[in-house]
């Protein structure tokens, strides 16, 4: 069949269905919706018997209707049960049955249990941030993710794609970061409310990504070898065209309630109409698609699993999609016994019709949270892989730094590939001999048009209520640089009890909590300052010591199993990957932020270390130890989840 036939299937199959979705107002009530499919000759039929049920459309192509009913209370299941049976004896109706809600997969944090586990999965996460390769001797440089070789993307033995061949990729998610420099290279489009062939209409503005979540999946594909952030598994021009299904939040579709399986079904049909009309403009490079889609939820819907038997049957369509998170839940079998062994199907990657993806890490071990049944098809990696980072996802001020020499060979990132916050510092990159200025209590003339190296001195002393919050550090701010989201400056609180009184009881104890703890009197902006008292260019800056005070934690009280792990921590995570001056209260702030600030990249302990003792060993040489430093915008971040695994596949 020529490419017109496909245009004329396509249309025909778009007005064969109707999708009658019933969404209750009440905003606690989710998953009471009916899909109903229908020959094309009754969708008038079932927009009038819906009408009689007090069903108001809220959205209508000539493909599918969208119904919200005016009831405020809850439906009951036997009501939804007599819904499906009065729809079912309509004129025309094939089918009609409950819709289900479908969900992103967020990215996972390996962060649970004791703290065995947790040191075990930071070194889990350490040697696969290893395995990423650098593709320059930039202190930030661009970096060819550990899954790209893992998968044989690199092979000779691979065909490559050619210009004449059409691949339309459609990716089902949060949106993209067009804007984003990794990306410009490609082919960009999405779904827009005036295109004639998305009937269905688009959710949201597919140009923005405030998850993050899709454009870290658009760019495990297709982000462009161009020197700076990451190499996708199509580092040449890829078509990307993109339908964004979920909101600000990751869970909302048009403000009706959660994605359910009908918007997937939407969705598809708005990247299949991208293809028809591809197909149609250009027959010469006969066009194929693979959609992704990075979502998913138990249960199986008859109708979904429809749309997607007969894609497949053209035969220039592949779907995948992520195996889904819940590899940890446990699952009750028949003779009534839990196992973590098999894992739920996750529709719609569980259909026959769908490839699956499975996460595996950087040793091909199958990720902990990685779900495990029999529907899954293939495995690729998806524990910490880097990949583009949204620009609307990520703090103000947060940077990318890093230090790079030749002799010794030393590279170092503030928070290792994924990026870092180092907010008070300035956007550059400065090559020069580095300086040991201590702790930064005394001159350092040696400084001048170098790169100054100080190790954080926080000064701390008994608080008053006059000085500004401080600053708890600790092994919590650790984990936060260490975590496998990649996300810089997180911060995270439990308040307890409800209510405005228990809201009040606890600021008022916080208050009292903080008037009497250890305050610092000096400040990240303090250091900065200094050294750009000495003339330096760019800047260094360590940890604290581990016995300074600066990361609240009573060391002498725990046990040599909790006292090594924290210990672990503070010596190879640089703090001030999560620490910003200018989102906190620090005095030297008012007096540094309208300067132009040095390029400065953040030191652990054991990195600081590695620095302090190339530099001595430099001068009893009576020579020079010379480094770049270099901090600018991030855009990249690592995140270990199934849906970067099915994004990774070629």
């Amino acid at each position: 069949m020529g490419a017109a036939g496909r245009t004329i299937t396509y249309r025909q199959h778009c007005l064969a269905v109707t999708l009658l979705v019933l969404s209750i107002v009440s905003s606690q009530v989710y998953g009471q919706r009916i899909i109903i499919k229908h020959t094309p000759d009754a969708a008038a039929v079932v927009v009038k018997q819906a009408s009689k049920l007090q069903l108001l459309p809220v959205a209508q192509t000539p493909g599918f209707t969208v119904l919200r009913s005016q009831r405020r209370t809850q439906l009951q299941s036997g009501q939804v049960d007599r819904l499906l049976e009065r729809a079912r004896s309509w004129r025309g109706v094939q089918y009609a049955e409950q819709d289900l809600p479908r969900y992103m997969h967020f990215p996972t944090e390996q962060q649970q249990g004791s703290n065995t586990a947790k040191a075990a999965a930071q070194q889990q996460q350490a040697d696969c941030k290893e395995r990423s390769i650098p593709l320059s001797d930039s202190p930030v440089p661009e970096y060819q993710p550990y899954g790209i070789a893992q998968i044989q993307a690199t092979s000779s033995k691979l065909t490559n794609r050619t210009d004449d061949k059409g691949m339309l990729i459609c990716i089902i998610d949060s949106g993209l970061d067009a804007g984003h420099p990794d990306l410009r290279g490609d082919a960009l489009d999405g779904c827009k409310f005036e295109d004639t062939f998305a009937p269905a209409g688009c959710p949201f503005n597919w140009t923005q990504d405030l998850v993050g979540h899709g454009t870290h999946v658009a760019g495990t594909i297709a982000a462009q070898r161009n020197g700076q952030g990451v190499v996708g598994v199509i580092p040449g021009p890829a078509e990307l065209y993109i339908v964004r299904v979920f909101n600000d939040s990751g869970d909302v579709n048009q403000g009706q309630g959660l994605v359910y399986g009908s918007t997937v079904i939407l969705a598809f049909t708005q990247c299949e109409g991208r293809l028809a009309s591809l197909q149609v403009a250009h027959p010469e490079k006969q066009y194929r698609m693979v959609v992704s889609m990075s979502l998913g939820a138990p249960g199986p819907l008859t109708i979904e699993r429809m749309y997607f038997r007969e894609a497949i049957k053209r035969g220039d369509i592949l779907f995948v999609a992520s195996s889904g998170n819940n590899g940890s839940a446990a699952t009750m079998l028949t003779d009534g016994e839990l196992t973590t062994a098999v894992n739920p199907g996750n529709y719609p990657g569980s259909y026959p019709e769908v490839i699956a993806v499975s996460a595996v890490d950087c040793n091909n071990k199958l990720a902990p949270f990685s779900q495990k049944n029999p529907s899954v098809d293939l495995a690729a990696p998806g524990l910490y892989t880097l990949s583009t980072a949204s620009r609307d996802d990520v703090l103000p001020g947060t940077m990318a730094s890093g230090f790079f020499s030749a002799k010794p060979q030393i590279r170092v990132q503030s928070a290792g590939p994924r990026s870092s916050q180092l907010g008070s510092s300035g956007v550059g990159k400065f090559t020069g001999k580095v300086a040991d200025c201590g702790t930064g209590s005394a001159p350092c003339p040696e400084a001048k048009n170098s790169i100054c190296m100080v190790q954080f001195d926080p000064q701390i002393k008994q608080g008053n209520p006059s000085e500004p919050p401080s600053f708890r550090g600790g092994p919590a701010t650790a984990g936060a640089a260490a975590s496998g989201s990649g996300a810089a400056g997180g911060v995270s609180s439990t308040q307890t009890g409800s209510g405005p009184l228990a809201a009040q009881q606890q600021r008022t104890a916080q208050d009292s909590a903080d008037a009497d703890a250890p305050k610092p009197t000096r400040f990240l902006c303090d250091a900065m300052e200094f050294c750009m008292r000495q003339g330096a260019k760019a800047m260094l800056v360590a940890n604290p010591a581990i016995r300074s005070g600066f990361y609240d934690v009573p060391l002498d009280f725990m046990d040599a199993e909790e006292r090594a792990f924290v210990t672990s921590e503070i010596v190879e995570t640089p703090v001030f990957g999560t620490f910003d001056c200018s989102d906190a209260q620090c005095a030297c702030w008012s007096r540094v932020r309208a300067t132009a600030r040095l390029p400065a990249a953040g030191l652990s302990l054991k990195q600081y270390d590695e620095v302090r003792a190339a530099v001595a060993a430099a001068k009893r040489a009576r020579q020079q130890f010379v480094g770049t430093v270099e901090s600018k915008v991030r855009a990249g971040s690592a995140r270990s989840c199934t849906c970067v695994a099915a994004g990774g596949i070629r």
